[in-house]
């Protein structure tokens, strides 16, 4: 890749690029005709993807961290971009919860928080229902 534009057209999700290289066998590649390619930026190994109402963004990147018990603390996370949600690269560890709905929380002077498990869409996600518990049974003789 030689060139790529950071601006993209919002109506077609076009961009202008270069590159210089052999075409692949059976494509020809000629300057000005539109081609589709998927092209990564990076990678992140380790990294976490966490909505973006979870962080709040000042000198300091930070979101709040959720406990066992429900208390929740802030912590200092390092953001290394957003795909409409952001990634965190650092600060957080793996298991760990983080509170998304922080505004309402705080705002009402909650020290404490029922966890919900939430999907990717930010859904409540379907909690595992308790298994009933067994039933005794007696075999009646023959």
């Amino acid at each position: 890749m030689l060139f790529a534009d950071q601006t993209v057209d919002a109506s077609t999700g076009e961009t202008v690029a270069a590159r210089r290289g052999a075409e692949p066998d059976g494509l020809l590649l000629l300057p000005g005709w539109p081609s589709r390619a998927d092209i990564p930026q990076s990678q992140f190994h380790n990294a976490y993807l966490v909505p973006q109402a979870a962080v709040t963004r000042g000198k300091t990147d930070t979101l709040r961290v959720v406990a066992e018990d429900g208390s929740f603390a802030p912590r200092e996370v390092k953001i290394a971009g957003t795909q409409n949600q952001w990634i965190i690269t650092d600060g957080l560890k793996p298991g760990e919860r983080v509170m998304i709905d922080t505004l309402s929380q705080l705002m009402g002077g909650a020290t404490h928080i029922t966890p919900v498990v939430v999907t990717s869409d930010g859904q409540p996600a379907a909690q595992p229902q308790a298994a009933a518990p067994a039933k005794r049974r007696t075999a009646k003789p023959a």
